[in-house]
């Protein structure tokens, strides 16, 4: 593969990383609304109180991201990593406030590397603008994002925490860079940790190399890529491959002599070749625990139909009224209290009403209210109360089951109990 091959692919890999990143907010693959109270996961929405999916989901890409580094090395950070394109912009404006420093006396070469200097720094002002937006929409609903942008104008605190982080990234940008790939990035030590293979290899032919060390000054890790080992932290980024190939291909354009075959070359074999070796015991824990989390979220996102009920009573659960309690009896009617709480967690207001039933047949119960309304992506908890009619029974305790019906369907059945047994 030539050098302009590798550097359109590796370029393409990361431009679509970053479109993934940015629209996983915007079409509901992944967000979490602070404002709301709430995260979507593949479309569907649920409440903080359901934590533990957050927590199963993150566990997942955890382990996912474990298993990816043990087979295939660090060449997520290489080819995905958004934090390794960011790092490469500002590699190259550095780079060339270095070459303008060194330029004494004024030219048009000094010029241009002016303009060049200038025009790198105007694309990356509106990309940092545009990633933290990406940020926000993790949080804030997007729609809301573009509602601020349309005709409500930008909060205050948006614009204060927007201008914080430009000069974070301004900083990462033309001095961290590459510095938190190597010592601060919690993937990256991972990677360190648990990588055994790597699926790029950088091959070294020292009857062609020329000793330029031009593989040297481009990587990005600074390694030494013509002793490279599979200890060393390589991001299988081939940068130093492509440095070589474009000096040998300008060189082959001058017709010279020598230094033109690239001493530098990518290989597909990864340093354990065998599959037994590839995927030891740790890659299929890793494996096996991906597949397990998986199918437990898989099983629990299928099943959830994006309500919640639970009904808990309040009067004394004995078959008596306690010393002092009023009992409540409105034409003929008995009624306890319950607290009732329903999670709506789809994007739709609900409207539900309740049928009691009883495992004893003839008993015939009212609720108050009949009907209660919940808006969307959000709990509804308050007190009802059950009544049964007292000319139908004489005493006991029952055990009911609570119809929660939404569109004349029934959506949740819970188990619960009623006593009765007045004083005489």
């Amino acid at each position: 593969m030539s050098t302009i091959w590798i550097r359109r692919f590796r370029r393409s890999t990361q431009l679509l990383s970053l479109l993934l990143l940015t629209l996983m907010p915007w079409l509901d693959i992944f967000r979490l609304d602070l404002a709301g109270g709430y995260f979507v996961i593949a479309g569907k929405s649920f409440l903080i109180s359901q934590l533990f999916l957050l927590i199963l989901a993150f566990g997942i890409a955890l382990t996912i991201l474990a298993l990816f580094a043990r087979t295939m090395g660090r060449l997520f950070c290489g080819w995905l990593c958004p934090q390794t394109t960011w790092s490469e912009l500002g590699g190259k404006i550095v780079e060339r406030i270095s070459k303008y420093k060194k330029i004494k006396n004024p030219s048009s070469k000094k010029t241009k590397l002016l303009i060049n200097i200038i025009t790198r720094l105007l694309i990356a002002v509106p990309l940092m603008w545009l990633f933290y937006t990406v940020l926000v929409s993790y949080f804030i609903s997007p729609e809301k994002i573009v509602a601020w942008y349309t005709h409500e104008g930008l909060p205050m605190w948006y614009v204060a925490l927007g201008a914080k982080f430009s000069v974070l990234a301004f900083i990462d940008l033309v001095v961290i860079r590459h510095s938190y790939c190597q010592s601060l990035c919690p993937y990256g030590l991972m990677q360190k940790v648990v990588q055994k293979n790597k699926v790029f290899k950088v091959t070294f032919n020292p009857d062609a190399c020329i000793d330029c060390n031009l593989c040297d000054q481009a990587c990005p890790m600074d390694l030494y890529p013509r002793s490279i080992t599979p200890k060393d932290s390589c991001i299988s980024c081939q940068q130093c491959v492509v440095a070589c190939g474009t000096r040998a291909e300008k060189f082959q354009e001058k017709k010279m002599d020598y230094g033109t075959e690239n001493c530098l070359s990518m290989s597909f074999k990864p340093y354990e070749p065998t599959l037994r070796e590839k995927f030891d015991k740790v890659s299929f824990g890793f494996l096996s625990l991906a597949v397990a989390l998986a199918t437990i979220f898989t099983v629990v996102i299928v099943l959830d139909n994006g309500l919640d009920v639970k009904i808990t009573p309040i009067t004394a659960t004995q078959a008596f009224a306690q010393e002092g309690e009023e009992q409540v009896v409105e034409d003929d009617v008995y009624y306890r209290e319950y607290q009732l709480k329903i999670a709506n967690t789809t994007s739709e207001e609900k409207e539900f009403s309740f049928e009691i039933r009883s495992e004893v047949e003839g008993l015939s119960f009212v609720t108050v209210p009949e009907k209660v309304t919940v808006s969307p992506t959000s709990e509804w908890e308050e007190e009802i109360e059950i009544g049964l009619f007292t000319n139908e029974v004489n005493h006991g305790r029952f055990i009911i089951w609570v119809d929660v019906y939404s569109q004349g369907e029934v959506v949740e059945s819970i188990k619960s109990v009623f006593y009765y047994q007045p004083r005489s």
